[in-house]
């Protein structure tokens, strides 16, 4: 099987599509208006589309994994942080929003994402 280097670590490819398929799912459940709301001005245009622009190539990936593909998600992360100006303090803050948001979601895609979860601990 394939691996790749993601985040600094070697990861299968089964794992990568699984770890992409969750983190699309987050983002479109509530993260994108977690970190709307969070950020403010400082989530502007630009900074949307780069985020539209990562869930893209998370699509991309898992239809043709390569390791560019995790090379651009990978830039376009660090460059969507650098847009709104991300800290370690907002880090911290919007991890704890995340939780808070999830926890507001329906019971079906709060199991929907419980489900990718496990699939990507296993």
């Amino acid at each position: 099987m394939t691996t790749f280097n993601y985040q600094g670590m070697e990861y299968d490819e089964n794992y990568i599509k699984k770890h992409m398929l969750y983190s699309v799912n987050v983002n479109q459940f509530y993260m994108t208006r977690v970190l709307k709301k969070y950020f403010g001005d400082r989530f502007t245009e630009q900074a949307e589309r780069k985020l539209e622009l990562i869930e893209h190539h998370m699509w991309c990936f898992r239809d043709t994994p390569d390791q560019e593909e995790i090379d651009v998600i990978v830039k376009m992360t660090t460059e969507f942080r650098q847009e709104v100006e991300w800290t370690k303090l907002d880090e911290e803050a919007i991890r704890y929003l995340g939780i808070k948001a999830f926890t507001e979601l329906d019971e079906v895609r709060r199991n929907y994402l419980n489900a990718l979860w496990r699939d990507l601990a296993n």
